[in-house]
């Protein structure tokens, strides 16, 4: 039987064509991932957050309030595609201010986006991720997953008041603002007084104090278009209140006397301090600021000289608000 001869293995050209078309398809496979994973989701999110500031722009908001996150697949896949989308380079991604508002309707799935963006070097991304994350630490529900508790979220918050940029600053300032108000209206409707939480006091006082001027306002301010006053029964936040009645800014001084409106003054520690600040207000030449100083000077507990000489002293004020508040003052003291 004739021995059968070995075949010769086959030149290494025809393996080329093979090697080719292989990698080509795993490119193509890759490339088609790279679209499926990264540039669909990406171009959704730009598509919608561009239509939504241009209806913001143009005032004209209808159906944005109702489940956005079901425009983008539910809150799960939202909040995976805004991450996705605040990964990208600004050039890709021009919309990140409005995405990051749109994880406060994530639920549990847009914590963690928002507090990778509380790393972000670009002040008014970090800014938006503080008020998604407040807003966040209200409405997602302990059944949906493991979170931080509401107090976890405040002191996060609380954080925000020490941060580099006094626009991060002042929306930190708002949105502390609105927790005491929340506070104060739960404590008014249940009658259970919950006490100030030490952090926001802390962090409501440093703002109070803060060096730039817009985020002193930012805090003092009372904010009427917000619809809700904004209350506090924290002393320490009271008194910081009163110091800034002798604020350098005359914008400061006058946004106070409409806030300490909403406090409970009967908590106001009449310390030597706070005394000197309402009497140096008294002088103040807007009569908003001298018309508090004289209610508040009536409350003190104690009559020294320098308030009975302040009172006595815009008992003849030109205004006649102010005249009678110094008037009901000095009746409050004895005087």
């Amino acid at each position: 039987m004739p021995e059968t001869a070995d075949q010769p293995a086959p030149p290494p050209r025809t393996w080329r064509p093979m090697l080719l078309w292989t990698a080509g398809l795993l490119l193509s496979l890759g490339l088609a991932w790279l679209i499926g994973a990264v540039a669909v989701p990406v171009w959704q999110v730009h598509r919608v957050m561009a239509a939504y500031d241009s209806d913001i722009a143009a005032s004209q908001l209808p159906g944005w309030t109702l489940a956005p996150a079901d425009q983008l697949g539910g809150q799960a896949a939202a909040a995976r595609k805004i991450d996705l989308y605040l990964r990208m380079p600004d050039f890709l991604a021009s919309h990140k201010r409005s995405a990051i508002d749109w994880l406060r309707y994530c639920g549990q799935a847009g914590v963690g986006p928002s507090l990778r963006m509380l790393r972000s070097p670009n002040d008014q991304l970090r800014a938006r991720a503080y008020s998604a994350l407040f807003t966040l630490g209200y409405v997602v529900k302990p059944d949906e997953g493991p979170a931080m508790t509401p107090e976890s979220y405040l002191a996060l918050l609380a954080g925000g008041a020490y941060d580099r940029s006094a626009q991060v600053r002042s929306v930190v300032a708002f949105n502390l603002k609105y927790y005491e108000a929340c506070r104060c209206h739960a404590t008014t409707l249940t009658k259970d007084r919950q006490p100030p939480r030490p952090e926001v006091s802390r962090a409501m006082v440093s703002l109070l104090a803060d060096p730039d001027e817009a985020v002193r306002l930012a805090a003092a301010a009372q904010d009427p278009g917000v619809g809700i006053p904004f209350a506090t029964d924290d002393p320490a936040v009271i008194a910081a209140l009163v110091r800034l009645l002798t604020d350098k800014s005359a914008k400061v001084r006058g946004a106070v006397p409409g806030r300490l409106r909403y406090c409970d003054i009967s908590r106001l520690p009449f310390s030597q301090e706070v005394i000197d600040a309402l009497v140096r207000a008294s002088s103040d030449p807007s009569a908003e600021v001298r018309g508090v100083a004289a209610e508040m000077l009536g409350l003190c507990n104690s009559r020294p000289m320098a308030v009975l000489q302040a009172l006595e002293r815009l008992k003849t004020d030109p205004e006649e608000k102010v005249r009678d508040a110094a008037a009901e003052a000095l009746t409050k003291l004895g005087g």
